[in-house]
């Protein structure tokens, strides 16, 4: 039975022994760390990740933006710029409130070189063709029960999409 024993080491020595050789002749194989090898590659030409722009000025819509806007764009396109997607997400969805779908697809625009026209969950604002008499108009109706009424009145007067008109006429 001792033989046994001993024969049972044996075997268990070279199983490591060739497990060890194996791992050591993989880790040594050009191509076989196909993850290593991509961000190696990255590195060595600069490539970022598809459709990343290299910085804020080459997004469109930019100009709409205030200060605080294109800091975070700004740094929405660093965080991309070093293949940080998700963290990126995370930036965005705690200075702006939003869910992660909409800001998984804000942070896709930004990424391709376009701002979205408006922040999800953010209301329109007035399009500088209305006055203010058409605020103040569709606040009476609201006030009084008129709500379809106050929607086709900022509709026809500024020209906002019904969903557009809508959403400003709740926060009135």
């Amino acid at each position: 039975m001792e033989w046994f024993g001993a024969l049972v080491a044996i075997v268990v020595v070279v199983v490591l022994v060739i497990g060890v050789i194996v791992f050591v002749a993989a880790r040594r194989r050009p191509g076989a760390d196909l993850v290593g090898s991509a961000l190696a590659e990255r590195a060595r030409y600069g490539a970022g990740p598809a459709g990343v722009v290299a910085g804020p000025e080459g997004v469109e819509g930019l100009d709409r933006l205030d200060a605080t806007d294109r800091a975070l764009v700004a740094d929405i396109l660093e965080l991309l710029g070093r293949n940080r997607k998700i963290q990126a997400i995370k930036v965005l969805r705690t200075r702006r409130p939003m869910g992660l779908a909409e800001a998984k697809q804000v942070v896709e625009q930004i990424g391709a070189g376009r701002v979205p026209a408006r922040w999800p969950g953010q209301p329109p604002r007035l399009p500088e063709v209305a006055d203010r008499s058409v605020v103040d108009r569709a606040t009476d109706l609201k006030r009084q029960g008129r709500l379809i009424d106050a929607v086709k009145l900022v509709r026809a007067e500024t020209g906002l999409s019904l969903r557009e008109a809508k959403e400003m006429v709740d926060v009135l």
